[in-house]
């Protein structure tokens, strides 16, 4: 299961940890939704490949 998911329209990538409960705001110069959409695909992507501590795994550290 990816972590890290695109909203349909490429404008939003939320992270599923619901211990941050962060999302990334997608906002550039895109010449169509299909190319913001691709873009913001590959950062997620990127997100789901990277081993980021999860809220839960952070706070156990403590």
């Amino acid at each position: 299961m990816s972590r890290f998911k695109v909203q349909r329209d490429g404008r939003t990538i939320w992270d599923e940890d619901f211990n941050y409960d962060a999302l990334l705001r997608i906002n550039g110069d895109f010449p169509n939704d299909a190319e913001r959409l691709k873009y913001a695909h590959a950062i997620a992507n990127a997100l789901n490949a990277a081993e980021i501590p999860t809220g839960r795994e952070r706070a156990a550290d403590r």
